[in-house]
C-alpha cells in the first residue's frame, strides 16, 4: 500500500469575470510573475482554440490578451516555457506549419523563431522544460514514428540539437509529464507501446545519461495525460487516465529525499471531477488546476462525448517548515541584516537563520555583508532562498555561475556543489539544517521561562513558525531577552515542542503519555499546519495494543482525530473486542458512545468484506468466461493450435468437428474414393508427404493472424 499523507483542502475558484474562457483541454500554459498564461487548446464541440488568456492568481480575474505580430493561431497538444521575459511555444496540432514561436510578455507580440540545426517536426502531446539556457523537448514525433525523440534548443546560440536515445526503456510516445529538479529532468507516466504506464525515468543533464528510478515502495497506478508540478522537494501529480481503468481525480507526490511515493488524501473541500489533459501550476503552497476533460467513460473506453471543463480549482497544501520559511523571508519582523546590493536594491534577512548554514563555523555578520553587498540583487535573492528554504534552481547559466562563485566566497560547500553539478540535487531535509542550530547552545540569545526552568532558544525560529510565540515575543520589552511561557505545558513537553519547531519532526524516544500530551497543542500555539498531530497519530497507531487502546481511544475521541479513531475501531473489529464481556474496560466511561461506534464500524466492515468477496467471485467468473471464450475462438481458427507462450493455460487439442455439409452428400463416396486412391498412390512417398504436412501445418499456425483475430494485438 502507498503511504497516505493527510493534507488540507480543495476549493472551487470563483472567477471575478462575467465571461471567463470557455471549456477546453490540452492547452499550453506557463506561470509568469504570478499570472498564468494559457494559449489554445481544443474543445469537444467546436475544435481548436486560438485565444491567449491571462489569469491573475491574486484577483481571480481572467483577461483575454490582444495578440500582435505573427500570431500562432489555433493549436492544441503544444507546450510553452518561460525564458527571461519571453514565452516560447513549440509543436502541437493545428495552426500554420511552423512549430516554434516566441511571445514577448511586455508587448504582446508573437514572433516566428527562425533557428539553426536539426529542427524537430511533428511533436505532439510531448513535454518541454528549461534547464539553464536550454529548452529540452521529449516525446514521440508523429503517429508513425518508432521510439522517442529528444531535442535540445539552445536559447543563446539559437540552435537545435538531437540527442540520441539508444535504450527502448526510455521511449515514451506521448502524454507523460516532465519536471526539472536540480540538474535532472524527471519523466513520469505517459502512453507508450499501446498502453498507459507508470514508468519513472531521469535524464541527468551534466552527464548526458538516462536512468530508471527504482523507488522505495509501490508507485501510483499507470496513468497518462496527468499534470506534475514541483513543490519544494516533491513532485506532485494530479489526475490523468488509464485506458483500461478510467479517469482519475487523485493526487500523488514523489518525495525526492525519501525516494518514495505518497498518496495525498484531502481532508476537506469539494475535489474537482476526475480529469486529464488539464493545466496545473503552483503558487506558494497552492496548486491550481484549470480546464481538462474526462476522456475515459464509465466503461474505461476512450470517449470525448462529454464536454470539457471550464472550471478551476485550488488545492491548499498543508504548510510545513519549508513554506513557513519561504513566507518568513518576505517578512521584515525581527530582521537584523539589511543588504544593499550593487544594483541599488536592498533585501533584509535574519542573522539567526543565515547562521544555521554556516555551522559548525561561527557566523560573522560583518564578513557576510562585505561579501554579499558586491553582488546583484537577483543573485543575493537566490542565495537567501537557498538559505531559508533550500530552494535551488538553475534556469539561467549566468546566474548559476554567479551564485556558485558567491557560495565559494562564503564557504557554503553544499550550495557550491549544487551549482557545479557535483551534487545533482539536494539530499537532506531542511529540518536537518535547523537541527544543527537547535544543538548550538552558544548562539541562542533568548530565554523562555517555563515553571522556573530556563529554556534557551533562537527567537527567529519560534516567530517564523508559531503565532503564539510571535505575539509573546512582540509584546515583550525590546530590551528584554526572556519571556514567561503561559501554555501550561511541563518544561519537558515544551522542549519536545520546540524541537519540532526547529526540525519538523518529533523525537522518537518519548513515552506513550508524552505523545498523548503533545496531541492537540498545534492549535494552541498557532502553527500553520497539523503536521505534529499527524506524526504523533502515526506513532500511536503503531502502538495500539490491548494495554494502550483505552488511553489512545479516549484521546482520539476527545480531539476528534479521525485516523486515530478509525485505527482503534479497526483493532477492536479485528480482535472481536466488542464481543468480549470485558469490552467495558476499553470504553473509559463513554460506554454508550464507544459501543455504538464499534457496532456501526463492524456493520460497515462486514459489508465491505462481503462486497469484496462478491467482487472477487465475479472477477474469477469473468476470467473463466474469457478463458473459455478465447479457447473456443482459437480452436475455431486452428484446431491444432496450442501455444503455451500465448495463453497461460492448456486446452484439449481435439479438433472441433466441422458442421455437416448437407448440400454435398451425393459427393461423399467420390470424395472417399479419391482419398483412398491418393493414399495408395503415395505410399512410397513418405518423405514428400511429411514435407507437405509440415508446410501445411506452418501455413495453418499463423500466430500473428491468430493474435489479431483474438484481440491480442
Amino acid at each position: 500500500m502507498l503511504d497516505i499523507e493527510a493534507e488540507k483542502t480543495w476549493k472551487t475558484i470563483e472567477f471575478n469575470n462575467v465571461k471567463p474562457p470557455t471549456q477546453r483541454f490540452r492547452p499550453a500554459h506557463v506561470l509568469y510573475q504570478n499570472k498564468v498564461w494559457i494559449h489554445g487548446g481544443t474543445t469537444t464541440n467546436s475544435g481548436d482554440c486560438d485565444e491567449l488568456y491571462q489569469y491573475d492568481i491574486e484577483t481571480c480575474e481572467w483577461k483575454e490578451v490582444v495578440q500582435k505580430g505573427s500570431i500562432i493561431g489555433k493549436r492544441h497538444g503544444h507546450t510553452a516555457v518561460v525564458y527571461h521575459d519571453f514565452m516560447f511555444v513549440f509543436g502541437g496540432y493545428g495552426g500554420n506549419e511552423n512549430p516554434f514561436y516566441m511571445f514577448e510578455f511586455a508587448t504582446g507580440i508573437w514572433t516566428v523563431v527562425k533557428c539553426e540545426g536539426e529542427l524537430p517536426n511533428n511533436y505532439r502531446y510531448h513535454t518541454a522544460v528549461v534547464y539553464k539556457d536550454e529548452m529540452l523537448v521529449y516525446g514521440k514525433t508523429g503517429f508513425f514514428s518508432s521510439g522517442s525523440s529528444f531535442h535540445i534548443y539552445n536559447f543563446l546560440s539559437n540552435t537545435w540539437t538531437r540527442v540520441a536515445i539508444d535504450d527502448p526503456l526510455f521511449y515514451s510516445d506521448s502524454s507523460h509529464t516532465a519536471v526539472v529538479y536540480g540538474h535532472s529532468c524527471f519523466i513520469y507516466g505517459g502512453y507508450s507501446h499501446g498502453a498507459s504506464n507508470n514508468r519513472f525515468i531521469r535524464y541527468d543533464f551534466p552527464n548526458k545519461k538516462w536512468s530508471e528510478i527504482k523507488v522505495n515502495g509501490p508507485p501510483p497506478p499507470n496513468r497518462e495525460s496527468h499534470s506534475a508540478i514541483i513543490k519544494y522537494h516533491e513532485m506532485v501529480t494530479f489526475g490523468g487516465s488509464e485506458r483500461k481503468v478510467g479517469t482519475f481525480g487523485t493526487i500523488f507526490n514523489y518525495n525526492f529525499l525519501e525516494n518514495k511515493w505518497h498518496e495525498i488524501v484531502p481532508r476537506e473541500g469539494t475535489a474537482p471531477d476526475p480529469r486529464d489533459d488539464h493545466s496545473a501550476v503552483i503558487s506558494e503552497s497552492k496548486m491550481i488546476i484549470f480546464f481538462g476533460v474526462t476522456s475515459m467513460n464509465s466503461n474505461s473506453e476512450f470517449s470525448l462525448n462529454s464536454a470539457a471543463f471550464s472550471d478551476a480549482f485550488v488545492y491548499q497544501f498543508e504548510m510545513n517548515i519549508y513554506s513557513d520559511m519561504e513566507r518568513f523571508l518576505t517578512r521584515e519582523e525581527f530582521t537584523d541584516i539589511r543588504i544593499d546590493t550593487m544594483d541599488s536594491k536592498f533585501i533584509s534577512c535574519h542573522s539567526e537563520i543565515v547562521a544555521a548554514r554556516f555551522l559548525p563555523r561561527k557566523f560573522s555578520k560583518n564578513f557576510f555583508l562585505q561579501i554579499v553587498k558586491l553582488e546583484e540583487y537577483e543573485v543575493v535573492k537566490l542565495l537567501l532562498e537557498y538559505i531559508y528554504y533550500d530552494k535551488y534552481s538553475c534556469e539561467y547559466t549566468d546566474l548559476n555561475d554567479k551564485l556558485q562563485a558567491l557560495a565559494s566566497k562564503l564557504g557554503l560547500q553544499e550550495l557550491e556543489d549544487l551549482c557545479s553539478a557535483k551534487e545533482l540535487f539536494k539530499k537532506t531535509h531542511l529540518g536537518e539544517n535547523f537541527k544543527k542550530l537547535y544543538l548550538e547552545e552558544e548562539s541562542k540569545t533568548f530565554t523562555i521561562i517555563c515553571q522556573e526552568k530556563r529554556i534557551r532558544v533562537h527567537k527567529s525560529i519560534l516567530i517564523s513558525r508559531s503565532e503564539l510565540f510571535r505575539g509573546l515575543l512582540f509584546s515583550a520589552d525590546d530590551t528584554s531577552d526572556e519571556v514567561n511561557d503561559m501554555s501550561g505545558l511541563s518544561p519537558e513537553m515544551l522542549e519536545h515542542f520546540i524541537y519540532f519547531l526547529y526540525t519538523d519532526s518529533i523525537q522518537d524516544n518519548l513515552d506513550l503519555k508524552d505523545y498523548i500530551a503533545l496531541l492537540g497543542i498545534s492549535d494552541y500555539f498557532g502553527l500553520s499546519n497539523n503536521l505534529l498531530d499527524w506524526q504523533i497519530e502515526k506513532i500511536l497507531i503503531q502502538k495500539i495494543d490491548m494495554n494502550t487502546l483505552p488511553d489512545i481511544f479516549e484521546k482520539a475521541l476527545t480531539l476528534d482525530l479521525n485516523s486515530l479513531r478509525t485505527a482503534c475501531l479497526e483493532f477492536i473489529f479485528q480482535n472481536d473486542l466488542d464481543k468480549n464481556p470485558d469490552f467495558d474496560d476499553v470504553c473509559q466511561g463513554e460506554l454508550d458512545v464507544v459501543k455504538e461506534l464499534a457496532q456501526n464500524y463492524r456493520k460497515k466492515r462486514e459489508t465491505e468484506i462481503q462486497k469484496n468477496l462478491e467482487k472477487e467471485k465475479k472477477k474469477k467468473e469473468e476470467e473463466e468466461r474469457q478463458k473459455k471464450e478465447t479457447e473456443r475462438r482459437i480452436h475455431l481458427l486452428n484446431p491444432d493450435f496450442n501455444d503455451q507462450n500465448l495463453l497461460p493455460f492448456t486446452f484439449n487439442s481435439s479438433p472441433i468437428p466441422n458442421p455437416p455439409n448437407t448440400s454435398n452428400t451425393s459427393n461423399t463416396s467420390n470424395t472417399s474414393n479419391t482419398s483412398n486412391n491418393s493414399n495408395n498412390s503415395n505410399t512410397s512417398n513418405n518423405s514428400n508427404t511429411s514435407n507437405n504436412s509440415n508446410r501445411n501445418s506452418q501455413k495453418k499456425i499463423d500466430k500473428k493472424e491468430i493474435k489479431k483475430k483474438c484481440n491480442f494485438m
